[in-house]
């Protein structure tokens, strides 16, 4: 039974430097058939999520922590919120491993960041504490995938880390934990081919007190002009309404960009003027590399829901996708944390 758990593995680092490592080890997590806590979300200095970020680390079975250039925002007892997110793992005794960066990347960050003496010296400390623990380091995202997926195949096998656990459901298999939630995982064309939009109107809960949640830093997939899905989803559903969220890329910002999201907001708002009552549109300037759709189903009346959470990758073919079906009520940590990035909005 233990090769067959699945492990919800926390993630900390600091982001500005390290924002295309933190998308590899959301990958390799995703990709080893575990689950990523945190999903980009926030940064570790996002002082208003500190309560949430001390129950994700809680409730996972193990803490990954990834250590660049910098030492990070400070709290408000002198530490990073990343030395914070350690101090807390290893009191709470949980299975840990940290991937360290490696003299070269952190004299490159050094000089494309520009980063102060004293967060060199404090990131220097950090790495030091790190190297006590099971440590290896990295010069490139690719190497950070490869050590990821060597540091928990064991950890799949530990005694003593509860993980998510198979066990049947009507009559075939899903992994549960606990016993509402169900996860699956892939790539964004396996995705689409069993998330189209036909299938969501099928499913979905069509009723006024309903809500569909959708959310990207890009909303490609729902406004394309080949196939416009949030119309065509509008069109043959008859109460629901839908929250529709645009969040900034973590990308390098160009013309194209800004022209292509312009386009995006004329067009929801345009759609909007045809659902003025069913659908709601915001643009938002926080950057997140989530996409993700939140719905309730049909088949309880609401009482149990879909999630489908990816992360944006330069390869559209290689983009990760989670999928959850939960007990509405009691999200899981992924779609819970989905639900907040939407709730600043909404």
């Amino acid at each position: 039974m233990a090769a067959d758990r699945r492990l919800q593995v926390f993630i900390s680092s600091t982001f500005t430097d390290l924002v295309d490592e933190r998308k590899a080890a959301v990958e390799a997590i995703l990709e080893a058939g575990h689950i990523p806590a945190g999903m980009e979300l926030f940064t570790a200095g996002d002082i208003t999520q500190w309560d949430l970020i001390k129950r994700w680390i809680s409730d996972s079975d193990v803490y990954f922590l990834l250590v660049g250039s910098r030492y990070g925002s400070i709290g408000p007892n002198g530490k990073s919120y990343t030395h914070m997110e350690f101090d807390l793992a290893k009191r709470l005794k949980k299975p840990m491993f940290s991937i360290v960066a490696n003299d070269a990347f952190i004299a490159k960050c050094n000089r494309t960041y520009r980063i102060k003496a004293k967060d060199r010296r404090d990131a220097e400390k950090l790495r030091q504490l790190a190297s006590k623990k099971t440590v290896t380091f990295f010069a490139n995202r690719d190497q950070v995938k490869t050590q990821i997926t060597q540091a928990l195949a064991p950890l799949s096998h530990q005694a003593g880390i509860a993980g998510w656990v198979k066990a049947p459901v009507d009559g075939g298999s899903a992994l549960l934990f606990p016993q509402s939630w169900r996860v699956g995982h892939g790539y964004l064309p396996d995705v689409e081919r069993s998330h189209s939009a036909f299938a969501i109107a099928g499913m979905l809960w069509d009723q006024r007190s309903s809500v569909v949640k959708i959310g990207s830093p890009y909303l490609r997939y729902w406004l394309s002009t080949d196939t416009p899905k949030l119309e065509w989803l509008l069109e043959n559903t008859k109460n629901v309404k839908f929250e529709i969220a645009l969040f900034e890329t973590t990308s390098t910002k160009t013309k194209r960009h800004e022209a292509q999201r312009r386009g995006v907001i004329n067009l929801c708002k345009s759609i909007r003027k045809r659902f003025p009552t069913r659908l709601s549109f915001k643009a938002s300037r926080k950057p997140s590399d989530i996409s993700y759709i939140v719905y309730a189903l049909d088949e309880l009346r609401g009482a149990t829901s879909r999630a489908m959470l990816g992360i944006q990758t330069p390869a559209y073919d290689q983009r990760p996708f989670v999928e959850v079906v939960f007990t509405t009520n009691f999200p899981p940590p992924l779609v819970k944390a989905a639900q907040a990035l939407h709730a600043e909005l909404f």
